[in-house]
C-alpha cells in the first residue's frame, strides 16, 4: 500500500479508525523523522506534511475500497522498530499490504488505485487536472519467476529485479555480499542493505555495504548509509546534513536537513518557512508552494465520490 506512507514510517498504537488515517499516519512518520535526525522536533515536521487521506477515506465510506483498521495499524507498529540507515531497513511487512483492498474490477472506473481490485488505476488523462478526475482500473501486472521475461505489465518476484541485456529483459537473482554488480542501476541488483560498490583503484563493482559517516561515498555512487547523511561533493565522504546555521555547497539540494535549504549568497543552511511565510521561489517554503512570494499550500484535486 504505497499511498500515505504506512511502508515509510514509524510506531502505530494499535487499530486505525478510517477518520483517523491521515493524522496517525502524518505522527507516525514525524516520529521516525524526528528520530532519524531529519527534522528538530515533530511540531516543525508537521508543519510540512501533507495529509494524503481524504480520498482514500471517501474510497473506504463509499465501499469502493475495503479496509482493515487492525492490519493498518500493525502496519505502523511493525515500523517502529525499522532503523534510520539503509543497512538497517527491514522489507515491508505484510499488513501494509493487506490493509486496502479495492473492489472495482478492471475497466471500471476509478479516482486512485485504492479502488481497484488490481491496485493499479490509469490516470494519465488527470495529469495537471484540479477537478475530479476519473481513470480506469488496468489489469495487474504478473509476477515473474527468477529467469522470466519481466517489463511494464511482467514483475519480478521478491528477491529478483528486472535486468535488460540485448534486448531482452530478464528476472535475475538480487546479490548477496561480493555479488558482481552487472547493471548501471545499483540500487536494485544487490539483497536489501546492500548497495553496489567499486573496489580501490579499479572498476569492478560487487554489492557491499553503503558508505559510512566519514567513508568514501564516491565508490558507493554517493549512498551512504545514514539517512541523515549525504556525500560531500568536495570531499567524497558521507557527512552529516546540515542543521540551520550549518555551512553548505551552493546549489547542492542534499547537504541541508528536510526542513533547511542552503542559502547561496551566505552558504549557510536556513529553515525552509512555513505556510504563510514570505518566499521566493518553492525551495524556500517547508510545504506547499512559493505564489506572489508567499507559501502557499498547493491546490489539491477535488475528491471524486
Amino acid at each position: 500500500m504505497a499511498v500515505v506512507c504506512l511502508g515509510a514510517c514509524g510506531g502505530g498504537g494499535g487499530p486505525i479508525p478510517i477518520d483517523q488515517l491521515g493524522p496517525r499516519v502524518e505522527q507516525v512518520l514525524c516520529d521516525y523523522d524526528v528520530r532519524c535526525g531529519s527534522y528538530p522536533d515533530v511540531a516543525t515536521c508537521l508543519t510540512a506534511v501533507t495529509d494524503t487521506t481524504p480520498q482514500l477515506v471517501a474510497d473506504v465510506k463509499s465501499g469502493k475500497t475495503l479496509y482493515d483498521a487492525t492490519k493498518a495499524g500493525a502496519c505502523l507498529d511493525a515500523f517502529a522498530s525499522f532503523g534510520c540507515n539503509k543497512s538497517s531497513m527491514n522489507m515491508t511487512p505484510p499488513a501494509c499490504d493487506e490493509a486496502f483492498k479495492g473492489t472495482v474490477p478492471v475497466d471500471g472506473a476509478c479516482a486512485d488505485a485504492q479502488q481497484c481490485a488490481s491496485s493499479r488505476c490509469d490516470l494519465t488523462m488527470c495529469v495537471g487536472t484540479a477537478a475530479c478526475c476519473m481513470g480506469t482500473c488496468i489489469a495487474a501486472p504478473v509476477t515473474v519467476a527468477e529467469g522470466g521475461a519481466c517489463g511494464l505489465d511482467a514483475t519480478c518476484a521478491t528477491g529478483t529485479f528486472c535486468f535488460a541485456s540485448g534486448g531482452t529483459s530478464t528476472c535475475k537473482r538480487k546479490g548477496g555480499a561480493g555479488t558482481a554488480c552487472v547493471s548501471s542501476v545499483s540500487s536494485i541488483e544487490c539483497a536489501s542493505g546492500l548497495t553496489c560498490v567499486t573496489s580501490p583503484g579499479t572498476t569492478a563493482r560487487a554489492c557491499g555495504a553503503f558508505a559510512l559517516t566519514g567513508e568514501d561515498c564516491q565508490r558507493t555512487d554517493g549512498a551512504c548509509d545514514a539517512g541523515s547523511d549525504f556525500c560531500d561533493p568536495t570531499t567524497n565522504k558521507c557527512v552529516p546534513r546540515g542543521a540551520p546555521g550549518a555551512d553548505c555547497v551552493a546549489n547542492n539540494i542534499t547537504g541541508c536537513l528536510s526542513y533547511a535549504r542552503c542559502e547561496p549568497m551566505t552558504l549557510k543552511c536556513v529553515a525552509r518557512g512555513a505556510l504563510g511565510a514570505p518566499c521566493a521561489q518553492g525551495s524556500d517554503c517547508s510545504s506547499g508552494q512559493c505564489t506572489n512570494a508567499v507559501c502557499v499550500a498547493r491546490p489539491t484535486r477535488a475528491i471524486c465520490p
